[in-house]
């Protein structure tokens, strides 16, 4: 889904207001909220970016929190221009969640590859020697041979054959 912000300063009633829109009908933009806030404590708040987050969130109007920063910095830089001039943001949840996914799959890419620097250095640590001299020190225990050697007087040939 798409949204739209329009950003509008009115300097002559001391406002700044939010403008939301989503696009509920394919290519179309609906109106679905509209703030306004004393511009005056807006600016105040512009000094602490989670302050003017918290501010610019009502209980009609709550971006995430990707969306609330983006808007808080361009409410910033509004507050700051000379103009009037409204600043329109458009976002879609699809870059939004392709973002999310793209992230969660780097995460699991890098840990896959610290376990498996783990495991190498642990087959780096067992050194080779010291297990063969380990090995010797098994006592030799002698058992019974399964395979019978024959005496020596059965071991003649007869030369007469």
């Amino acid at each position: 889904m798409k949204q739209k912000y329009t950003i509008l300063k009115e300097t002559g009633k001391n406002e700044l207001i939010i403008r939301e829109y989503a696009e509920l009908d394919k290519e179309t933009l609906s109106l679905l909220c509209e703030e306004k806030h004393n511009l005056d404590e807006i600016k105040e708040a512009a000094g602490n970016m989670s302050a003017l987050i918290s501010k610019l969130r009502t209980l009609n109007m709550y971006p995430p929190a990707m969306y609330a920063t983006k808007l808080a910095e361009a409410v910033i830089s509004l507050c700051q221009s000379e103009t009037d001039e409204p600043v329109d943001m458009i976002f879609n949840d699809s870059d939004f969640l392709t973002k999310e996914s793209e992230d969660k799959k780097a995460e699991e890419e890098a840990e896959e590859e610290e376990d498996e620097e783990e495991e190498i250095e642990g087959l780096l640590e067992n050194d080779p020697e010291e297990s063969l001299d380990n090995a010797s020190t098994i006592s030799n225990v002698s058992a019974e041979s399964p395979i019978k050697i024959a005496d020596e007087s059965s071991l003649e040939i007869d030369d007469d054959a």
